[in-house]
Order: C-alpha cells, then structure tokens, then sequence
C-alpha cells in the first residue's frame, strides 16, 4: 500500500525526473572530458540516455589492451570484442558513469589518457 501511494502521490515520477537530469549531467559531463582529454584516441558520441558511453579506438588498436591499460591505474572500462562473437572493425571502450561522482569522472579521464598516451 505505501508503494500504491508513492506513485498515486507522484512521488516516483518526481524521482525518476530528478535521477534523469542527474545522469543526463554525468553523461555530459563524461562526454566532454573523453572529448577534451583523449580526442584524437578516443571517438565518442553523446547518446540520447542510458548510463553508458563507449569509445571508439581508432582502427588497428586492441581494446583489450587499451582496458588492460586503464586498469592498471585503477579505471574500470570494459573492451567492446568482449560482448562480440565476431572480429570488429574496430574496437572500443565502455565507460558507465552511474556509480561515480563528479570529481572521480574529472580524475579518472585524466589517468586514462596519461595511460593510453603510451598506447
């Protein structure tokens, strides 16, 4: 019965708008750090929602050890051929962002391009 209210009294629906526009600001948030500190290593589109951006490497570049590299200084990503039963043209890196705050999304875009500088 009190989930019955929470909805009936709008409650949910105010949170779901207050967890969208604060994802939506951590996406872009994500988004434009990728593009500022690893532009050039990293293609990366701004997807419409979701919690999840991904990076494309440019051609010929293994996303395993791009993901080996991030992990090293302690970034979490996971390589796009992981989830593929076939060869891609080109590999890429998952980033989620919904289980980190602002400031570990600044610092941690800035030690994975110190990290794929020697990729």
């Amino acid at each position: 019965l009190a989930l019955t209210d929470f909805i009936r009294e709008g409650h949910y629906d105010r949170h779901l708008r207050r967890m969208r526009r604060h994802y939506r600001h951590r996406r872009e948030l994500l988004h434009r750090e990728l593009h500022h500190h690893l532009d050039g290593v990293l293609d990366v589109s701004l997807p419409e929602a979701g919690m999840h951006l991904v990076g494309w490497l440019p051609p010929g570049k293994d996303d395993r050890r791009a993901a080996a590299l991030a992990d090293a200084v302690g970034i979490t990503v996971a390589p796009v051929s992981a989830f593929s039963l076939e060869p891609l043209p080109r590999g890429g890196l998952i980033f989620g962002f919904a289980g980190i705050d602002e400031e570990e999304i600044r610092v941690g875009v800035r030690k994975l391009a110190a990290a794929l500088d020697q990729f």
